[in-house]
C-alpha cells in the first residue's frame, strides 16, 4: 500500500514538472527552416571572395602592360545600401586592381591620368543561406525563466552557397571604343554542415584549406 502511494506521489510530481515546463518547451522547440544570422561568418566571407576569384579565373583578361587603367565597377543592389553588397564591390575592385598590376598595368583613380577604362560588371554576386532545424532552440535565462537552456539540435542542416557572375570590358577612355570584352563567367562555392542527435557532425565544402573551418571537412568538387 505504501509503495502504491509512493508511486502515485512520484507520478504526480512528474506530471506537475512536465506541465510547468511545457510552455517553455513549446516556445523553444522548432521544426523547419531556421533564420540564419545576418552578419557573415569568416567562412561565408570566404565563400563570396572565392566565388569572385573563380569567376575571374574563367575570364579572358586583356594585356595591361604599359597602360594606365581606371576601374568602373557595378554590383546589383548597391543603391539599396546594404553593407554586404558594399563589401562585395570593394573586394571586386581590389581583386581587379591586383589583376591589372600583376599584368604590368597601372591603376589610377583620376580619369585625366588614364588612357583606358576597365568596366567590371557583376550581374550577380552574393551569398545564399539556408538552415533546417529540428530540436530545442536555446533560451536565455531571465524574467520568469531563471535558467539558460542551450540549443539542442536533433537535426540541423546549414547550407551556404557563394556565387559571382562577372563580365569585363576594356575601352579607350577618349573614344569609348571597346577594345576587349570577356564574360559573363560564373564562379560558385558551397559549404554544408549537418548535425544529427546533438553530437554527430559532418561538413562538406569546396573551399581551399585556408578556410578557417576546413578542419575535418570532407571536400567535394
Amino acid at each position: 500500500m505504501r509503495s502504491m502511494k509512493r508511486a502515485s506521489w512520484k507520478l504526480s510530481l512528474l506530471q506537475i514538472t512536465v506541465l510547468a515546463l511545457l510552455p517553455l518547451l513549446l516556445g523553444a522547440c522548432a521544426l523547419g527552416p531556421g533564420q540564419p544570422p545576418m552578419p557573415r561568418t569568416a567562412t561565408q566571407v570566404s565563400l563570396v571572395t572565392t566565388a569572385i576569384g573563380r569567376s575571374f579565373e574563367k575570364l579572358d583578361w586583356p594585356d595591361f602592360k604599359g597602360r594606365k587603367v581606371v576601374i568602373h565597377s557595378g554590383v546589383p543592389g548597391e543603391s539599396i545600401g546594404a553593407p554586404a553588397l558594399t563589401l562585395d564591390e570593394s573586394y571586386l575592385r581590389a581583386a581587379a586592381e591586383m589583376r591589372i598590376m600583376q599584368a604590368g598595368g597601372v591603376v589610377v583613380e583620376d580619369e585625366a591620368r588614364a588612357n583606358v577604362v576597365l568596366n567590371v560588371v557583376a550581374h550577380s554576386i552574393g551569398l545564399n543561406r539556408d538552415t533546417r532545424f529540428a530540436g530545442l532552440k536555446g533560451v536565455s535565462g531571465g524574467g520568469l525563466i531563471p535558467i539558460t537552456i542551450p540549443e539542442l539540435a536533433f537535426y540541423k542542416r546549414t547550407y551556404a552557397r557563394g556565387y559571382a557572375d562577372i563580365e569585363i570590358g576594356l575601352a579607350d577612355l577618349k573614344s569609348r571604343r571597346l577594345l576587349h570584352s570577356s564574360g559573363p563567367a560564373r564562379g560558385n562555392t558551397f559549404f554544408k554542415r549537418r548535425v544529427v542527435m546533438l553530437f554527430f557532425q559532418r561538413k562538406w565544402t569546396d573551399l581551399e584549406d585556408r578556410n578557417p573551418e576546413s578542419e575535418d571537412i570532407e571536400k567535394k568538387q
